[in-house]
């Protein structure tokens, strides 16, 4: 995908520019209806999660009506999947208009926000960390320790995805990244695993990183992989196929798990 499906996102912001906020939420449930979108997951997250960029922008970045507005929205997951986007805006590097981050405390506001709310926070959480220490990976990986009871792993699932882009997608910077995280390398690696196989829109580059992996984590790693590949294929026959062409025969369990086929 072009720009991680950056130019997708930008068309949808783009459509609530200038509306007023008694017709947003109107709006916004229809915007990512139309069966060309909805025919796989892979294509609606990108869509509902584009809506949740463009409404904190919309809103001059006002978390809490952002986050209201997805949750009008009609489905579970275009509801979760839209909170992805507003906690991204609010949260990634150069995005510092908000009022809902803080210096002191990088976690925030993912520690006050409702528990619906909580895990794209999380799953975005590094980049707001990178930022206040420096890109110091370890001093990451300490922050990560201190989230919510609960939460800890999927931090270290966002400093995985952040340290694949920061890498640029060359294994063998992202791994040693990774190898900060400690006990938790393996949820490391398997949110790298999953943003490789999100940046491609495929499986072929996340195994190649996978395989490169330590071996006590390339079923987690796999795993990631199957995440998306549940994404792009909506059925089973499809999720099958695609786990057997990118996972070694060791693995291909692994994969099925995380595309929730097994």
């Amino acid at each position: 995908m072009t720009c991680n499906s950056g130019y997708y996102h930008g068309v949808i912001e783009l459509s609530i520019a200038g509306l007023p906020r008694t017709k947003v939420i109107k709006i916004a449930r229809k915007l990512c209806t139309s069966p060309s979108v909805t025919k796989e997951d892979f294509l609606l997250y990108q869509c509902v999660h584009g809506l949740g960029h463009g409404l904190m922008i919309y809103s001059g970045d006002d978390l809490p009506y952002s986050l209201h507005v997805c949750d009008q929205l009609t489905t579970s997951f275009d509801q979760i999947s839209c909170t992805g986007g507003v906690f991204m805006q609010n949260l990634a590097t150069g995005m510092v208009s908000s009022r809902y981050i803080s210096a002191k405390n990088p976690i925030y506001p993912c520690n006050i926000v409702n528990q619906r709310h909580k895990y794209y926070c999380y799953l975005q959480v590094t980049e707001r960390i990178l930022q206040v220490v420096g890109y110091n990976w370890p001093k990451v990986a300490a922050w990560c320790r201190r989230s919510e009871a609960g939460w800890v792993a999927t931090c270290f699932q966002s400093m995985g995805r952040d340290a694949s882009g920061y890498s640029q997608y060359h294994p063998e910077q992202t791994l040693p990244i990774c190898a900060d995280a400690g006990d938790m390398e393996g949820e490391c690696i398997y949110g790298s695993s999953r943003d490789y196989a999100n940046n491609f829109a495929g499986g072929k580059e996340a195994a190649v990183f996978c395989n490169l992996a330590p071996g006590r984590y390339r079923a987690r790693c796999y795993e990631g992989i199957g995440t998306i590949l549940g994404a792009l294929h909506r059925y089973t026959a499809g999720r099958r196929a695609a786990c057997a062409a990118v996972s070694p025969k060791k693995y291909v369990r692994a994969c099925l798990h995380g595309a929730a086929v097994i």
